[in-house]
């Protein structure tokens, strides 16, 4: 792609024939890169690298039937080195991949833009003079038939995250470059000048047409005025998204509607002047003239004012500029303002918003900026610091500290233009792997843990892992060791299995924030290990003597828990571990209303003298011994076995099974209150009550044997009341009865282990 001679030198270095001279194009740039890749493949070429010779990538073409051979393009900094060794002799040797994503063409074809420019053609052509005659919209100087093209191809491309000042060009994609680039046109469109500089005047002082080409360049300037037009009629207006909602009157619509309508009321051949005076027509017939001075300040603002003259439309010079507005129409000088930026953003970041400023009907006074409402700390900068021009304002926003600020921006000491913000600032993200994350096992109180924790949980169990909603602003992704994911805050199972993967294992959890403020914390993961401990579960059935005598007439079959209605069971356990409840616990009646706190150990089934589990238990009316939640079967982190199980309570003597029984994840009732068999020691372990074989109270001072000292300990304590040992009878109060009833009945026991 550079000068000839320079060319064959480096092709006959590679000892292929050079491409002929005549190749060289004055063609459009993809058309060339086939051209050369044609002829290199009929010289026997298996491959072609083109390098560009100025700045930027080549323009590659299209497929074509004639070109079997890979043809790769380097812009010109990349191609340039290559060059220069191959000049200097040295042997380059180069691999052609195929690309691994299918290749776009570079091609007006898959250029949007530039297919609704040609849609826009169709609309103007066959829309304007009821499309009598093509030659009425083009085949002369003035003719304005590209500027419709551009425009409607931009008009349909308008979304709410333009602001009318952004830099849109025409035919980007086409020639390369990104949506922002300045496109094919003399100038991109933008509503500030120093982007967009093509005026009525500029037009007419393009001797022969240099820039200002017919009929491309003369309709830039056209679609340029409507480009404008439109945005000042959106500030008025407003944007409507759906340009296809004909009855909707924000300022795109209104201005679509008005154009194609003012396409029908002009005569054939219009220049500048006729279309403008056109469109102020086609105000009139649908809005009753309502945006008179909008279109007038866009057309005047850019050459087409009150004054100015098209002259022949059969030249582009002859005619007059003017840049005022007309009198008496009342259209006082004056500005529109749109702002538009974050409005939730983390705290200590640097906040840009845009002020779009909308000169109107040939405002040209220089407009500052005041703010009020910041917080201490807080600053707000301009920048430019004035404007009195259609263009971008940018004010940044520094310090603002985590919370909700209303920023008042007020131009110009004017209060009616007041620009409000209502920003919230979100503080970093909190730490969650410091202890946010959360367990529970069988519904009982949630337990926080940290990043790398090892939760222990038993075999049976139900588990809830949680991390709230409350502690961050976000969605979850846990992952668990099968790879399954949950997406909730809670994830919950019912009865965990030891070695099921599903549940035990290494887990992830992690949050992704709504508005992402990582500060120190960065990304997170939350890793954390499940270990499902193996456990046998066990309800034992017993009935204590102090409360199973006297039972209420109407509840001969139930213990009396007059304890609890008296409000003295403490809510901590009397026995070594010390567990404690919920005081909601003894608030339950019925059946299953609890008597009291007793004592429970799994020993050994091969040798019951050797305890492998313990813990304090509650007793129910109807003698269930339960976990502390008041319902539940005890749990004891053991492997299903069989096992001796003793219940114990402290005035009472305890019973063990008479023999070891079969206890696993499925919970067990163990029975030890219909015969006295089932019960270590037999007859003799146990008082016989009301049918029913009962722990034998009596054991004050809790030494596994009822004797007379436990009736020398309780002497001095009779007429007391409360929770204490001396209740043998169980109803809260020490008596005479509690010596007569049992101390001296069941002197001389003793447990049977």
């Amino acid at each position: 792609d550079g000068p000839y001679e320079e060319f064959k030198a480096i092709i006959e270095k590679l000892g292929e024939t050079p491409i002929p001279k005549y190749i060289k194009r004055e063609v459009e740039p993809e058309d060339a890169e086939r051209y050369q890749t044609v002829y290199a493949k009929n010289e026997g070429a298996v491959a072609v690298l083109i390098v560009n010779n100025v700045a930027g990538d080549i323009p590659m073409g299209g497929g074509d039937a004639a070109i079997t051979i890979p043809a790769y393009s380097l812009n010109q900094a990349d191609g340039d080195p290559i060059v220069a060794s191959l000049l200097a002799g040295a042997t380059i040797n180069a691999t052609f991949n195929a690309p691994t994503a299918g290749f776009v063409n570079i091609d007006g074809d898959f250029d949007n833009g530039i297919i609704a420019h040609e849609y826009g053609h169709g609309i103007h052509i066959r829309t304007h003079v009821n499309g009598n005659t093509v030659n009425c919209s083009t085949g002369y100087s003035e003719s304005l038939s590209e500027g419709w093209g551009d425009y409607i191809g931009k008009i349909l491309q308008l979304s709410n995250v333009d602001n009318g000042i952004y830099i849109s060009g025409t035919g980007t994609f086409a020639i390369g470059e990104p949506i922002n680039g300045p496109g094919i046109r003399p100038a991109p469109y933008s509503g500030d000048i120093a982007n967009n500089p093509m005026t009525y005047q500029t037009l007419r002082a393009d001797a022969g047409n240099a820039t200002y080409t017919i009929p491309h360049g003369v309709g830039s300037v056209l679609a340029g005025i409507f480009w404008d037009l439109t945005w000042d009629m959106i500030a008025v207006h407003g944007f409507e998204p759906d340009l296809y909602n004909h009855t909707s009157t924000a300022g795109n619509v209104q201005t679509l509607h008005i154009l194609i309508e003012s396409l029908k009321v002009t005569a054939c051949r219009p220049g500048f002047v006729t279309t403008r005076d056109a469109i102020l027509q086609a105000d009139v017939n649908l809005y009753g003239g309502a945006n008179e001075c909008i279109i007038w300040s866009a057309f005047a603002r850019r050459g087409v004012g009150a004054n100015a003259n098209e002259g022949s439309v059969f030249s582009t010079s002859d005619g007059a500029h003017d840049f005022s507005m007309p009198n008496g129409l009342g259209c006082n000088p004056d500005y529109l303002l749109t702002i538009g930026g974050p409005t939730d953003d983390c705290e200590g970041a640097s906040l840009d918003y845009e002020i779009v400023f909308n000169a109107q009907n040939g405002w040209n006074t220089n407009v500052g900026f005041a703010v009020s409402g910041l917080p201490g700390g807080a600053n707000a900068t301009f920048s430019p610091t004035t404007i009195s021009d259609t263009g971008l304002v940018t004010m940044t926003v520094t310090g603002l500290t985590a919370g909700d600020h209303a920023i008042t921006v007020t131009p110009g000491g004017d209060t009616s233009k007041d620009l409000v913000l209502n920003v919230h600032v979100q503080e970093n993200n909190p730490d969650l792997t410091d202890g946010d994350t959360r367990y529970r096992e069988d519904g009982g109180s949630f337990t926080n843990f940290n990043d790398g924790a090892t939760l222990v949980v038993n075999d049976g169990s139900s588990l809830d892992l949680r991390l709230p909603a409350s502690s961050f602003d976000g969605t979850l992704l846990w992952t668990a060791p099968d790879g399954s994911n949950y997406t909730t805050n809670t994830v919950s199972f019912a009865s965990i299995l030891d070695g099921d993967n599903a549940v035990e294992g290494a887990w992830t959890v992690v949050p992704t924030f709504t508005l992402d403020c990582p500060g120190a914390s960065g990304n997170q993961v939350i890793n954390f290990t499940i270990d499902i401990q193996a456990a046998i579960r066990v309800t034992p059935q017993v009935y204590i003597e102090g409360s199973a005598i006297n039972p209420n007439p109407a509840e001969p079959t139930l213990m009396r828990d007059d304890l609890r209605v008296a409000g003295l069971i403490p809510t901590t356990s009397p026995y070594g571990d010390a567990l404690t409840v919920d005081p909601s616990v003894f608030t339950t009646t019925g059946a299953d209303a609890i008597v009291d706190w007793v004592w429970v150990e799994v020993r050994d089934g091969a040798d019951n003298t050797n305890i492998l589990g313990s813990s304090s238990a509650l007793l129910q009316r109807d003698g269930d011994v339960v976990s502390t939640n008041g319902t539940s079967p005890l749990i004891f982190n053991l492997p299903g076995n069989n096992y001796f199980v003793t219940v114990n309570h402290r005035n009472h003597l305890g019973i063990m099974s008479a023999n070891s029984v079969a206890l696993s994840r499925l919970n067990s009732d163990l029975n030890l209150i219909n015969d006295a068999n089932d019960i270590l020691g037999g007859a003799i372990s146990v008082v016989s009550l009301n049918g029913n074989f009962v722990l034998p109270g009596g054991d004050f001072d809790e030494n596994a044997q009822v004797q007379t000292s436990d009736i020398n300990g309780v002497y001095p304590l009779l007429g007391g009341f409360g929770y204490n040992n001396a209740d043998m009878d169980m109803n809260g109060q020490y008596q005479n009865t509690d010596l007569n009833i049992i101390n001296y009945k069941n002197v001389g026991r003793g447990q049977q282990y």
